[in-house]
C-alpha cells in the first residue's frame, strides 16, 4: 500500500474537520447532516501563499467552503484561505 499526501498550491489548506458528538449532554442523539454542518477543523498542510494561518492552527471556516477529499481513508477539507473566519486560541 503506498502513502499519499496533498500538497496543497497557492493559498489553499488542508484541514482535518474537528469530530463533533453524535449525541448532546442531555442524551439526545443527532441527525448525521447536523454533525456535518461542523465548519472547525485542524489545519494538517498549507499552500506555500498563505499568511495567515500556520500548520497546527484551529480554525473556524464558511460554510460549505472547500471540498471534502479522503486520503488513505481519512476525510480532509481543502479550501481558500479566505475562507476561514478566524483562529480559535485559548483563553488565559
Amino acid at each position: 500500500m503506498s502513502k499519499e499526501e496533498l500538497k496543497p498550491y497557492g493559498t489553499r489548506l488542508l484541514v482535518k474537520r474537528t469530530e463533533v458528538s453524535k449525541q448532546t449532554a442531555g442524551g439526545l442523539y443527532l441527525p448525521n447532516q447536523e454533525a456535518e454542518k461542523h465548519n472547525e477543523g485542524t489545519v494538517v498542510t498549507a499552500g506555500p501563499e498563505c499568511s495567515l494561518v500556520n500548520v497546527g492552527d484551529k480554525v473556524i471556516f464558511m460554510p460549505f467552503a472547500g471540498f471534502e477529499i479522503e486520503i488513505a481513508g481519512r476525510k480532509y477539507i481543502v479550501l481558500p484561505e479566505e475562507d476561514v473566519m478566524g483562529k480559535l486560541t485559548p483563553i488565559t
